[in-house]
């Protein structure tokens, strides 16, 4: 199965730490500052870059809102292309975006 949350969520994340992680965590974004943050939390993760241009309509969101659904439309499109895998390996995924 692929999973999708938030950087949040992570800092109560231990099934993705160990020599035998049950989960694998992929972050769903280019940005090194957030490559950074999941760093920081010590545990191993690959990074897989959606392609999504991030061109939602603004007026449609507050600005809080318009980060969460460009972060949520790149974690689905990474989830999809990463499903395959998941079931090809029957490991867990968990994508944040």
């Amino acid at each position: 199965q692929v999973f999708v949350t938030s950087m949040s969520l992570l800092q109560r994340l231990d099934v993705a730490r160990g020599p035998t992680p049950q989960v694998k965590l992929v972050l769903a974004s280019g940005s090194p500052r957030r490559r950074d943050i999941l760093s920081m939390l010590d545990v191993p993760f690959e990074v897989v870059v959606s392609g999504f241009a991030e061109d939602l309509p603004k007026h449609e969101y507050k600005a809080s809102e318009y980060v969460a659904a460009n972060a949520r439309v790149k974690c689905e499109a990474v989830a999809r292309m990463l499903q395959p895998q998941a079931v090809e390996t029957g490991r867990a995924i968990l994508v944040i975006g």
